[in-house]
C-alpha cells in the first residue's frame, strides 16, 4: 500500500513539474503575444482616425456631387418651364448665378476641409440662397433682389457682352480641387 502511495506521490510531483517545465516553456511565446496585442491596441486610435478622416473625405464628394446634380437639376428645370427668357440681363443673371454657386460652393467645401474662413459675408449668404434655391425651397423677393444686386455688382463689368459659360469646365476647375 506505501508503494502505491509513493507512486501517486511521484505521478503527481511528475505532473507538477512537467506542468512548470510547459509553462516556462510557453513563457515567451505568451510575452510575445502581450507584446503584439499592446502594439495593436496603441495603433487602434490612429486607424480609426484614419478611416473617419477617409469617410469625411468620402461624405464631402458626394456632397459636392450632390449638389452639382441638384444645380444641373435647376438648370434643366428652368429649361423645361421655359423660364429661361431670351432677355440679355436674365439669361447673364441665370448664368452669373450659376457661375458665382459652383464657384462658392468650391470654396465652401474647402472652407470645411482646410478648417478656416474662405468665404466673406456677403458670399456665404448667397451660397446659403443658392443652396436653397436648388433644393426647391421659397425665396422671398427680397432675397431674389439682393441675389440680383450682389450678382450685378460682381459681374457688372461683363453685362454688355454676351457671355458664355462652360458649367462643365466650372464644375471641374472649382469642385474636383477636393477631391486631390
Amino acid at each position: 500500500m506505501q508503494g502505491k502511495v509513493v507512486t501517486v506521490i511521484m505521478a503527481g510531483l511528475g505532473s507538477l513539474v512537467g506542468l512548470g517545465i510547459g509553462a516556462l516553456l510557453r513563457q515567451p511565446e505568451i510575452n510575445r503575444l502581450k507584446k503584439e496585442i499592446k502594439h495593436l491596441q496603441e495603433e487602434l486610435p490612429g486607424k480609426i482616425e484614419n478611416i473617419e478622416n477617409e469617410l469625411n473625405r468620402q461624405i464631402d464628394e458626394l456632397h459636392k456631387r450632390y449638389t452639382a446634380l441638384k444645380l444641373w437639376q435647376f438648370i434643366e428645370k428652368k429649361k423645361q418651364k421655359g423660364l429661361m427668357l431670351e432677355k440679355n440681363k436674365e439669361i447673364f443673371i441665370f448664368r452669373c448665378f450659376c457661375k458665382e454657386g459652383i464657384e462658392l460652393l468650391g470654396k465652401g467645401i474647402a472652407e470645411k476641409k482646410e478648417k478656416q474662413v474662405l468665404l466673406a459675408n456677403q458670399e456665404r449668404e448667397f451660397l446659403d440662397n443658392f443652396t436653397d434655391l436648388l433644393d426647391g425651397k421659397a425665396i422671398s423677393e427680397d432675397v431674389m433682389d439682393k441675389i440680383n444686386d450682389y450678382l450685378l455688382t460682381k459681374y457688372s463689368y461683363d453685362v454688355s457682352g454676351e457671355i458664355k459659360f462652360d458649367y462643365e469646365k466650372l464644375i471641374e476647375e472649382n469642385l474636383t480641387i477636393l477631391i486631390r
